[in-house]
C-alpha cells in the first residue's frame, strides 16, 4: 500500500505558481531568431514564427552550409509584459537522419 500525504499549504503554493506560470506565458512572445556564422557573422537563417507557443514542435529548415561553420551564434528577441525572475533557455535539438537502403540480392 502507498500513501501519498501533502499538507494543504504545498497545494496552494503549487496551484500559485502554476497561476504565475500561466501568467507569465500568455505574455511572452519570441519575435525573431537566428542562427549566424559565428566567425563571420554571417546571418545564415532567420525566421519570425512565435516559438513560444508551448507544446508544439517548431520545424526549421537551415541551410547545410551550416554545417561547414566552426561555431554557430543564436540570437532571439522575445518580449514579456510580465516581469520574469530567474529566467532560463532550455533547449533540446533533434537531427533527423533518413537512410535509404536499396536492396542489393
Amino acid at each position: 500500500m502507498t500513501c501519498f500525504i501533502m499538507d494543504i499549504d504545498t497545494q496552494d503554493r503549487e496551484g500559485e505558481r502554476d497561476k504565475r506560470a500561466q501568467e507569465i506565458l500568455s505574455g511572452f512572445q519570441v519575435n525573431w531568431m537566428n542562427l549566424r556564422d559565428a566567425d563571420t557573422g554571417k546571418i545564415l537563417w532567420q525566421g519570425n514564427e512565435d516559438l513560444s507557443i508551448p507544446d508544439k514542435e517548431h520545424e526549421a529548415r537551415v541551410p547545410k552550409q551550416i554545417l561547414k561553420c566552426r561555431a554557430v551564434s543564436r540570437e532571439i528577441n522575445f518580449s514579456s509584459v510580465e516581469k520574469m525572475d530567474k529566467f532560463r533557455l532550455e533547449q533540446k535539438v533533434l537531427f533527423k537522419v533518413r537512410l535509404k537502403f536499396k536492396n542489393i540480392f
